[in-house]
């Protein structure tokens, strides 16, 4: 199988996530911001009859992820934002998937904050670099909102698609779009991550969405976003290029039933 040669398509650890901003206890309750985030002459493509509701109804399997490095190169500690972005609650038990480029290693500390605004301390349980997917561990939670996972195998060219995640620190950030790809035929790959089978999307998906959920149109989890087109960086103005790439959810289900073992009835 070929590897997809990325470039500047595809943003690596250091690009995907965002660090800082308040993540202590009292942490503000998240709200969907939902853009149609297509040009203007085509932004109707982007939205689908009763969007608001799938989006809301979606939302609070969304959440916040933010890393903490421990100790520095020396072995001595050291407590710091190391990345954060975005994540999903995959599983009742309190296990949330995020990318692995986020989560980067187990020896990190890692604390979730749920669209609630509470703040939950965890543990990174296993991070797979071959899938960009990590598994974090939080403590089940009343009103907890696990993500129902679709088939992304039945998934069309051009169905309503939409990613929730943390752009510029900004919590709940709805890309609307549409999905262009359903399954990729070549491994993405960038450093030390990749996955295959990606989904490719239409969205204008940024920094800080990684890691987060990917829904679609029923507001059912269908991927992971792992990485989105960086365009031409070197412009004054940035102007998104609308491509982001998911790692669909049937290897997400997969890798969680291999570590967390299979849900409970």
């Amino acid at each position: 199988m070929k590897t997809l040669g990325l470039l500047l398509l595809l943003a690596a650890a250091a690009l995907c996530g965002c660090t800082g901003g308040k993540s202590g206890p009292g942490a503000p309750k998240a709200t969907p911001a939902i853009h149609p985030t297509y040009p203007a002459e085509t932004a109707e493509r982007a939205v689908f009859p009763g969007y608001e509701a799938v989006v809301r109804r979606a939302f609070p399997s969304y959440v916040r992820v933010l890393v903490y490095e421990l100790y520095d190169e020396e072995g001595m500690p050291e407590i710091g934002v190391l990345s954060g972005a975005s994540g999903v609650i995959a599983d009742a038990r309190g296990y949330v998937v995020t990318a692995a480029h986020i989560a980067r290693d187990t020896r990190h500390r890692v604390r979730v904050t749920s669209v609630d605004g509470r703040v939950h301390e965890g543990r990174i349980v296993h991070v797979d670099p071959t899938q960009d997917l990590a598994i974090l561990k939080i403590a089940p939670f009343a009103g907890m909102r696990p993500a129902p996972i679709a088939e992304p195998l039945a998934l069309r060219t051009g169905e309503p698609a939409f990613v929730i995640g943390t752009p510029d620190n900004k919590p709940g950030m709805v890309a609307l779009g549409r999905v262009a790809v359903p399954r990729m035929s070549r491994r993405i790959a960038y450093g030390e991550f990749g996955f295959s089978d990606g989904i490719e999307l239409r969205a204008d998906v940024q920094p800080g969405h990684s890691g987060g959920p990917v829904f679609d149109g029923a507001g059912r989890l269908i991927g992971i976003l792992a990485g989105f087109g960086l365009g031409d960086t070197s412009r004054k103005t940035y102007v998104p290029t609308l491509i982001g790439y998911a790692v669909p959810s049937t290897t997400v289900a997969a890798y969680l039933a291999s570590i967390a073992g299979p849900q409970p009835p």
